[in-house]
């Protein structure tokens, strides 16, 4: 077998190489320049939403920090005099207790209470909530009467509209005659 040299440096020379035309160049220059952008409009989009992100947490902790400061002063004012919510005297808690498990042990599917103000002045109390049946509302009203923190209360007073929106019943008895300052 003959052995036959080969010289690849003689073989390639400059003549035989291929060249990129100018063209060609220019569209890899663009195609690698639409890269970049593209890379770098990702890292913008990313950094935005991070900084959108950030706004959010920095926004609900500032609504958390006013939640537990308005918690501390209502606190602090039950502490000090006795109140609770808008300054209305809840009795001792163990009267303020007794009611709130009685009106628990009275919950309906159709009815749901927004407000309980409960007074040492004169044993007010007030309720205000709504209800889908004026039966519920009805079956509620007579059980509350008979219920043991109730006793010897009378509720007397009541208002029920219907909201437009919803068309549930909205009410408002009381065991003291109801006024526009007690709608807060």
């Amino acid at each position: 077998m003959d052995k036959q040299k080969f010289n690849l440096a003689k073989e390639l020379t400059l003549s035989k190489l291929m060249f990129l035309s100018a063209a060609s160049c220019m569209k890899m220059v663009a195609v690698v320049i639409a890269l970049l952008i593209s890379v770098q409009m990702l890292l913008l989009l990313q950094q935005t939403r991070k900084n959108d992100h950030l706004a959010e947490l920095q926004h609900e902790q500032v609504e958390l920090v006013q939640s537990i400061n308005r918690i501390k002063n209502e606190k602090k004012q039950w502490l000090e005099h006795g109140t609770i919510g808008f300054g209305h005297k809840i009795g001792s808690a163990q009267g303020f207790s007794a009611i709130l498990n009685d009106l628990a042990r009275l919950d309906l599917k159709n009815l749901w209470l927004t407000d309980i103000i409960v007074s040492n002045k004169d044993g007010e109390i007030t309720l205000g909530g709504s209800s889908i049946l004026l039966s519920d509302l009805n079956y509620w009203l007579s059980e509350l009467a008979v219920s043991p923190s109730m006793a010897g209360k009378n509720f007397d007073f009541i208002e029920i509209t219907k909201d437009p929106l919803s068309r549930n019943l909205v009410f408002r008895t009381s065991t003291v005659p109801l006024s526009n300052k007690n709608r807060d």
